[in-house]
């Protein structure tokens, strides 16, 4: 059974994750995506200094924290890489339920790297958010024409995988997140939450401002009045989810955090999607939440 106090953690991260979602969605309309992630980290950067100079706290090994630390951050910058490249290789619509695997690759890892290994019962609900969440993606696309017969033609994942080359790359996403969990609490057994963000929040700051100066984007940075509240909300919104998030994976076990992230998250999207961006609640996407509810309730056992 899962601590309350774990499951707690992890529900309100997976709902902070989801508004940051929404507001981030709305922002990508007037901001660019690396512009957008290089304005988010700098917001983040006063909130997690703050939490440090309240709670205090610091690297207690540093020769031993470098090295998950620092392979958190350097698969983080392959994970913004990789997904900026499978946007502008495919369709988002295409690729981002390849994201779903995000849950098995935490699972696999957390259980080879720190010998978490689930239930049965918890391997099950894992296996349906997964499927869950995969039911949710291939849904009906008129763009595009990947089945038989005439009309809206359903998105055959599969096949989409092949075709698509954005695809495999949302799939590295999805592995470098999936990682990134387990990295990430191994982390923290020498570093205090706040430390560790200022270090992981800094080091993809740096390296998207590069990346930006690189490519002569950094007039990109701009950003009108009209989008500054938009902004304010993403930065409080992503402290909470990040935050929770590192002070929760010390809690459960990285598998059932990440299963009740997407699960949640991907519920939540559709919710706000219909609230919000006025987006149809068909059979499918209805079928698919019932199915990761059961699985989100699984794991939870």
């Amino acid at each position: 059974m899962v601590p309350i106090g774990g499951l707690a953690l992890a529900v309100v991260c997976a709902f902070a994750w989801a508004g940051l979602d929404v507001v981030r969605k709305q922002l990508s309309a007037a901001l660019a995506p690396m512009p957008l992630i290089v304005l988010l980290n700098l917001g983040l950067l006063p909130v997690f200094g703050a939490w440090w100079v309240i709670a205090g706290g610091t690297i207690t090994d540093a020769s031993a924290y470098a090295v998950p630390g620092g392979l958190a951050l350097a698969l983080q910058l392959v994970a913004n890489l990789l997904f900026l490249a499978a946007v502008r290789a495919s369709p988002l619509s295409l690729t981002v339920p390849f994201l779903a695997l995000t849950p098995v690759f935490a699972t696999l890892v957390g259980a080879l790297t720190l010998g978490e290994r689930p239930g049965p019962l918890q391997l099950l609900g894992v296996a349906l958010v997964v499927v869950g969440a995969l039911i949710l993606g291939s849904r009906e696309d008129p763009g595009r024409d990947l089945g038989s017969g005439s009309g809206q033609q359903r998105v055959r994942l599969l096949r989409v995988f092949v075709t698509e080359p954005g695809a495999p790359m949302m799939a590295g996403v999805a592995l470098c997140w999936g990682v990134t969990m387990t990295l990430d609490k191994q982390a923290l057994a020498y570093a205090a939450v706040p430390v560790h963000a200022l270090v992981q929040l800094f080091g993809l700051l740096v390296a998207a401002l590069a990346y930006l100066a690189v490519r002569g984007q950094l007039r990109e940075l701009a950003v009108p009045r009209s989008q500054w509240p938009g902004l304010a909300l993403a930065t409080v919104t992503g402290a909470i989810a990040l935050g929770v998030q590192l002070v929760a994976v010390q809690w459960i076990l990285v598998s059932v955090l990440e299963t009740v992230k997407r699960a949640l998250g991907l519920v939540s999207a559709v919710v706000f999607g219909k609230l919000i961006f006025d987006e149809a609640i068909t059979l499918t996407k209805a079928v698919a939440i019932c199915v990761m509810a059961v699985g989100v309730v699984l794991v939870m056992l």
